[in-house]
């Protein structure tokens, strides 16, 4: 049941406690979310980076809201709106209903809506969350609005649960809106897939540490934030369309004594990668055209959020005068316009050097230099190292800085050395430590062998993994969805391994499969993609059963190597079998988080060029641990 709530006047506060204050919650194999009543002592939660000025005007109130978690922490909101129409403005009807909002007009995210003073043709805003890009874009008059949201959950609670989709309005019932269109999907996925071209393309604040929080796919890549996702953003852009950003700015402050009263410096991790990362995309968009696309960004700041602009047909003369009067009307600082140069940035009562400009002051191999040099690390993210979100670097990874993100939980980089070190101590004391106890005999066979076991099913077990974590992450953009690319991967593999298992006694080389497994495991790197871009039109059935299909091969093969390995060591010494299971299984988790360190550090395709060498060192073990002897030493024979 759902508690009655005092409702306070329009910008007022609550009175009263909420007792029942959450009346939707799910759970879904991505997240749970909840929707609830927004507590007083929120204030403005949710309305990211407002101007101070809204308050300037004694008849501005803030708007009622209601909220949305995802996993308990990252937040989006929803805003109070009748329904009714909002523009165009100049009649009593509409100007009173967008007054009762009119703090969209404050908001920097709003920025590029200054561009297309008779509002947009059309919009996509990818993570559409609660909906306020999409009541920002039919404020400023968009007319036609895609809104693409990836947590389904999310969608329900505002477009089916009565206590929300009445407080926005019915906003997210195409019925009601004909303008607007919200599709559960993931964001570039849905853009690569359709043939569409907008007049603006949108993200606000898309993705966050919420997975880390919770623990699922905290370690996951996101393809909306790497140079080849930019671009399928700008190719999906009408002539004279705008790309827009909104993310965070926390920039890490350096102790200096420059002048002014603070710091002399600042690292501003996200800001700077994400200017790097819009640079590069717009720079290979115009034929390596650096100059050009300076020309087209613009870059601005309000509190700790940052908006970036991005337009590959360089901005006017008359869309700068706008873009600059709109940050000084509304107190937004400017980080970056081709314009004019900004070498400092005042950030409350203190002024500090401007990194932003100074990398935009540089070209080519010194402004790749330039971002090398950094504290963290901002270059820009591309397929093949998507983890927009990890700034640490592993050699530095015990700085405090590098371990701990700017909201006080560890970073990836330092979820992934915490879990290395359990790992290699678990794993070593419930898994080999009770094999040297629970031994009861000496066993017979030579150095020789032991060593070959050792490396043989270190190599499968490390191999193995690897390349199961490369696919799941390598499918995510073809599937559209992270547990979409897990289940398919883990169903393959784990089907066509074991069918691969069960026919291995067919293996007239024993010793080549496992150099065979290794020779497929790089089929991913060189073919994968073409078939990835060839088929991504397809419907989500299609795509499972190609995924499947060109699983099946890679599945089967990689099945073979560990029964092959058994039937020697049943031939050898069958009491080392345990040992083989033990080694397998301990490198098998060790190689699942080595798997993603790697990828971080050096990306997808050198992950697993490394498993393919594995594979290959294992050949060697098999060739040290074989033995024509077919007698038993000792036990039963043990057959796979």
């Amino acid at each position: 049941r759902v508690a009655d709530v005092a409702e306070a006047p329009e910008g007022g506060r609550l009175d009263v406690e909420v007792v029942d204050w959450s009346p939707f919650r799910m759970w879904s194999s991505l997240s749970r979310v909840d929707a609830f009543h927004w507590p007083a002592a929120y204030d403005r939660w949710g309305l990211w980076g407002m101007s101070e000025s809204y308050r300037d005007d004694p008849t501005n109130r803030l708007p009622r809201q209601k909220g949305i978690t995802i996993d308990a922490w990252a937040m989006t909101s929803m805003m109070r709106y009748s329904g009714r129409p909002i523009w165009p403005p100049g009649t009593p009807e509409v100007d009173r209903e967008r007054k009762k909002v009119n703090v969209l007009e404050y908001l920097p995210a709003g920025t590029v809506h200054r561009l297309f003073p008779n509002g947009a043709d059309s919009i996509v805003c990818i993570g559409a969350g609660g909906g306020l890009d999409l009541m920002t874009a039919k404020y400023f008059g968009a007319k036609k609005i895609d809104g693409v949201e990836i947590n389904k959950l999310v969608v329900h609670a505002v477009r089916w649960v009565p206590e929300f989709y009445s407080f926005v309005g019915n906003l997210y019932n195409h019925d009601v809106h004909p303008d607007v269109d919200v599709h559960v999907a993931e964001g570039r996925h849905f853009l690569e897939s359709s043939e569409e071209s907008y007049d603006i393309v949108q993200l606000s604040g898309v993705d966050t540490f919420s997975t880390s929080e919770a623990g699922a796919f905290s370690l996951s890549e996101n393809y909306l934030y790497t140079v080849e996702g930019f671009e399928t953003f700008l190719r999906h852009l009408n002539a004279g369309g705008v790309v827009t950003l909104t993310r965070w700015f926390y920039p890490k402050i350096i102790a200096g004594s420059g002048g002014g009263n603070g710091p002399d410096w600042i690292e501003p991790r996200y800001s700077l990668r994400l200017l790097s990362l819009a640079r590069e995309a717009l720079t290979r968009q115009l034929g390596g055209d650096q100059a050009a696309a300076d020309a087209g960004i613009f870059f601005l700041h309000s509190e700790n959020f940052t908006v970036i602009l991005a337009k590959p047909n360089g901005f006017t003369p008359s869309d700068l005068d706008t873009l600059h009067a709109h940050c000084e009307s509304m107190g937004f600082g400017v980080l970056y316009s081709p314009r004019e140069s900004t070498p400092t940035i005042q950030l409350g009562a203190a002024k500090f050097q401007n990194a932003l400009q100074a990398y935009m002051d540089l070209d080519g191999v010194a402004a790749e230099r330039f971002l090398e040099e950094r504290e963290f690390d901002v270059t820009p993210p591309v397929d093949d190292k998507p983890f927009f979100f990890e700034h640490s670097k592993f050699k530095d990874i015990w700085q405090k800085d590098q371990f701990i993100n700017v909201l006080g939980g560890f970073t990836a980089h330092g979820t992934l050395t915490i879990l290395l070190i359990e790992v290699i101590v678990l794993g070593f004391v419930f898994v080999i430590v009770p094999l040297v106890f629970m031994r009861r005999r000496r066993s017979n066979a030579s150095a020789r062998t032991k060593l070959g076991i050792l490396i043989y099913f270190t190599a499968l077990g490390f191999g193995f993994i690897v390349v199961e974590i490369v696919l799941s992450q390598k499918f995510v953009l073809f599937l559209g969805h992270p547990v979409y690319a897990l289940a398919v991967i883990l169903f393959s593999m784990l089907l066509f391994s074991g069918i691969g298992s069960m026919l291995s006694y067919k293996c007239p080389l024993p010793w080549s499969a496992t150099l065979f497994a290794g020779g497929l495991s790089l089929v991913p790197v060189y073919f994968f993609p073409q078939i990835f871009e060839t088929f991504l039109g397809q419907s989500q059935a299609v795509r499972v059963a190609i995924s499947v299909a060109i699983l099946a091969p890679l599945g089967l093969t990689m099945g073979m190597p560990f029964p092959l390995g058994l039937r020697m060591l049943n031939r050898v010494d069958p009491g080392l079998i345990p040992w083989a299971w033990a080694i397998n299984g301990y490198t098998s988790v060790l190689g699942s988080v080595l798997a993603v360190m790697l990828a971080i550090e050096f990306g997808f395709t050198t992950t697993i060029y490394v498993a393919a060498a594995v594979y290959g060192v294992g050949v060697i073990g098999y060739a040290l641990m074989y033995t024509r002897e077919t007698k038993p030493t000792s036990s039963p024979a043990i057959e796979s």
